[in-house]
């Protein structure tokens, strides 16, 4: 069983992670795995350490692995909606439903372990709308599915007793706003005003991630690292205030070891090897592509973007190939002129935290189509 440490965020003015290329209004609640991993290196590098030694740890033994940064409401922590799982679900609840599963994004610990004992999930699955919730209950319009039990674990201000649950899917964990900015010209001096996303979240809620240790004398230095990456703050628009927060580290949490060969639910970005690819996305898998880009911010030089990459997102389902999956993926830019070359290299962490989903069977993924997306 793997012990992974989490880790709560409380947001202290919201936070921003894109989710479309250069659409500056949009906004995700949840921040990937190797974003989380990068900001870790630019605060070693910030704090004088040789970022590019802490690095090629990863090249062949990483010390540690991460989960994606995952929405949290209160104390129930959130995990990605598994690939695949619609199959699982009766055909009286896929007709009464209807596009409602598919609304799901996030689920609790108390269904993911449900599902990991083999519970069907059509046993404890929420009710339809306007319905009163008896053993499974959806918050923020659906987009969440918990355990009705679990709701005692939410902060106060937004649990629902008696008859008044019926109104707990509406309500709301997280909201994007629109908030306009003004950027001024450098040869005009005249303003411009544009707009972008921020993702805030009701008093008590927030973030969380997980940390899986592979040497134990990792975890000073991670600390060390998150406790400086808290007042620099996650995401976009830092400097303008998004991002900053307050962390506290929970009891050891076990997730079942994924078998080899076997399938696995990821719980952070994975960027294959060459030699897992065929298998990791067999016929038994399921799984949603990104496409990786951006920009990257070093010390030795000014912003760059950033080669695109493309990676496996969290909550797919990938045969397990290798005890350890998952490579560093080299994103450097390259110009024509080396003046413009950084003087190190610059990666994406693709190392995947998977747990054990081999309960479900080759035919069930294959149910669910796969989902591309950029």
């Amino acid at each position: 069983m793997p012990d992974i440490i989490p880790y709560h965020l409380n947001l202290i003015n919201g936070f921003r992670v894109g989710t479309r290329g250069v659409n500056l209004e949009e906004a995700s609640p949840s921040i990937p795995s190797d974003s989380l991993f990068s900001a870790l290196v630019d605060c070693v590098s910030r704090l004088g350490q040789n970022a590019t030694h802490f690095v090629e740890q990863f090249n062949s033994d990483p010390p540690f692995l991460l989960t994606s940064v995952f929405p949290r409401v209160g104390n129930i922590r959130l995990y990605p909606m598994p690939i695949g799982l619609l199959s699982q679900f009766n055909p009286n609840d896929r007709e009464t439903h209807g596009k409602a599963l598919k609304k799901i994004k996030f689920i609790s610990e108390g269904v993911l372990l449900r599902l990991l004992k083999g519970d069907a999930p059509s046993t404890f699955l929420f009710p339809k709308a306007n319905v009163l919730p008896t053993e499974g209950a959806a918050l923020q319009r659906g987009e969440i599915w918990i355990l009705l039990n679990e709701t005692t674990h939410m902060p106060k201000a937004l649990q629902l007793t008696g008859e008044k649950r019926i109104a707990l899917f509406k309500q709301q964990i997280w909201q994007r706003d629109v908030v306009p900015r003004v950027t001024v010209s450098r040869e005009t001096q005249q303003s411009q005003i544009f707009h972008t996303g921020r993702t805030t979240f009701a008093s008590g809620c927030g973030l969380w991630f997980g940390l899986q240790l592979k040497k134990t004398e990792a975890k000073m230095q991670v600390d060390q690292l998150i406790s400086m990456l808290q007042h620099d703050g996650l995401g976009g628009e830092r400097g303008s205030g998004y991002g900053a927060f307050t962390v506290e580290s929970k009891p050891v949490l076990r997730l079942p070891d994924p078998k080899l060969h076997e399938l696995g639910l990821l719980l952070s970005r994975y960027h294959p090897n060459t030699d897992e690819l065929a298998e990791a996305l067999g016929a038994k898998s399921a799984y949603t592509l990104v496409t990786v880009g951006g920009w990257l911010r070093s010390i030795a030089g000014g912003s760059q973007r950033r080669k695109q990459v493309m990676m496996i997102e969290s909550g797919s389902i990938v045969s397990i190939a290798n005890a350890s999956i998952g490579n560093l993926a080299n994103v450097t830019p390259t110009f024509d002129n080396k003046q413009g070359e950084l003087s190190h290299q610059v990666y994406r962490n693709g190392h995947a935290l998977a747990i054990d989903w081999s309960a479900f069977t080759a035919t069930d993924a294959k149910n669910e189509p796969v989902r591309k997306q950029k």
